[in-house]
């Protein structure tokens, strides 16, 4: 039925155990202790072992730098009484073993509604967490927050400000401003509900991230988008889903990752050409999408996983439908010397995810097939790559060649699981398709799940999907 079809698109607060960073740095120290001499040992035994003890010692003293550096950061915090987590990082770059630390800093009245100022009592008790990176000869990234209310591009401005301000005080403590980068991220990295006082008043927050390279400030800003942590909390309060269309939000793609999307002209209450996928009324929850899931993780820290199918019953998890948020917009990072944006491109790793490399994924849907092109995924970062597209071919008959009605590009973002890959994807406003969640895993042609969103023209409609990747 595809195959003529095919054809034509395959062508186109944290906790940490005191000793966790010493044994993971003993235990990389050793092994590339170990590799060295057997290749400088030729295969002396007593050499080798030699050198993987000098390997381990070395790699201790990583992980104790970063053990010593979380237990002197929490010591000044306590003493200055700033309310803060803290929790150790690891990046794709480093293997995935601890090369930094993230502290998040959530202090009350930091800054005046709307001001990127810092307050007399915020600056000093900075100026003291400051003093800890004074020495320190590792890159620091500073990124500002804010809660979901107000305009988003407001926000997203408001947060760098923000966050410059933050990497200016530490310029000023005598760390050289070449070390030192900023990002706005907005409101698209929640950390708590934005329906309650009490929740955006978390989600109101600067972090300071101390890493060991440039190349992990790149591979960490890379990661956090696909971190599920801020996937758990949507980025739109109580009001704004209750109207369950999309309205003042902008959505766009992240800056200095690739062009503008097409929906970043914001999306508007209008009524659009109406194609019947054969479904019902949308809901309010997304538990097929959560069971092949298994559950969402965290990428960058120490936090493990924060949603989990286990215990729905007992808390209905937090991660809502893709109708319900809002594309995730984070800014630049910047570098406090030059103000250049970070190139993340040049730090990209070259491989994709199993089965994210273009080919094409096919379903029907009451008769009508739909087609996503070109969807390229790199592995390690789960950075969409390219410009994937949803084709649409309405009353579809194999038996006769056929254009498709609707070519959507789709701004695709992704968060990974326990037991799989959440592609989430938002069109034009103008589309008939107002965005759709869909599940991947490893080495599997079928999808796990997948749901389409929906003008029905008398409302919105749910309809589920399941894509097949084809592969000739």
């Amino acid at each position: 039925m595809f195959v003529a079809v095919f054809l034509f698109l395959a062508s186109g607060c944290s906790s940490m155990n005191q000793h966790g960073g010493m044994a993971t740095g003993a235990a990389v120290g050793a092994g590339i202790g170990a590799a060295i001499g057997a290749l400088a040992c030729k295969g002396d035994p007593k050499c080798i072992a030699i050198g993987s003890a000098a390997g381990a010692v070395t790699g201790m003293g990583l992980g104790y730098l970063w053990d010593r550096r979380q237990a002197e950061l929490r010591r000044i915090a306590g003493r200055q009484r700033l309310n803060v987590a803290i929790q150790p990082v690891s990046t794709y770059n480093a293997g995935n073993k601890t090369n930094g630390v993230e502290v998040a800093i959530h202090e009350r009245g930091m800054f005046d509604p709307g001001s990127a100022t810092l307050n007399p009592s915020a600056r000093r008790k900075l100026m003291a967490l400051a003093a800890a990176y004074r020495d320190s000869p590792q890159r620091l990234l500073v990124i500002g927050h804010t809660d979901a209310t107000g305009p988003e591009r407001a926000n997203l401005k408001l947060s760098e400000r923000r966050a410059r301000t933050v990497a200016l005080l530490l310029a000023g403590q005598g760390i050289p401003t070449g070390r030192i980068f900023y990002q706005g991220a907005g409101e698209s990295q929640p950390v708590a509900s934005n329906d309650t006082p009490a929740g955006r008043a978390k989600n109101r927050r600067v972090e300071i991230v101390e890493l060991d390279s440039t190349e992990s400030i790149a591979a960490y800003s890379l990661e956090r988008r696909s971190d599920s942590r801020y996937l758990a909390h949507s980025s739109r309060t109580a009001r704004e889903k209750a109207g369950n269309r999309g309205g003042a939000k902008r959505p766009g793609k992240a800056a200095g990752s690739s062009p503008p999307s097409p929906i970043a002209a914001g999306r508007r209450r209008e009524r659009k050409p109406a194609v019947d996928f054969g479904g019902g009324p949308a809901r309010r929850d997304i538990v097929p999408i959560l069971a092949a899931l298994g559950g969402l993780r965290a990428e960058t820290g120490g936090s493990g996983f924060v949603i989990s199918t286990a215990h729905a019953s007992e808390s209905p998890p937090a991660l809502t439908p893709c109708y319900l948020d809002n594309p995730r917009e984070a800014g630049a990072v910047k570098n406090l010397q030059s103000g250049a944006a970070l190139d993340l491109s040049a730090y990209r790793q070259s491989d994709y995810f199993p089965g994210l490399n273009g080919y094409p994924f096919l379903a029907s849907a009451n008769g009508h097939l739909l087609a996503i092109r070109g969807l390229r995924v790199l592995d390690q970062s789960a950075e969409v790559v390219g410009a994937p597209q949803l084709l649409i071919y309405r009353d579809y008959d194999s038996r006769h060649a056929q254009n498709a009605d609707f070519r959507l590009p789709v701004s695709i973002e992704t968060y990974r699981g326990r037991d799989g890959l959440l592609l989430r994807g938002y069109f034009d406003p103008r589309s008939p398709v107002e965005c759709m969640d869909m599940v991947v895993a490893r080495r599997r042609i079928k999808a796990k799940a997948g749901i389409l969103y929906y003008d029905a023209g008398t409302g919105l409609y749910e309809k589920e999907v399941l894509f097949r990747r084809m592969t000739r």
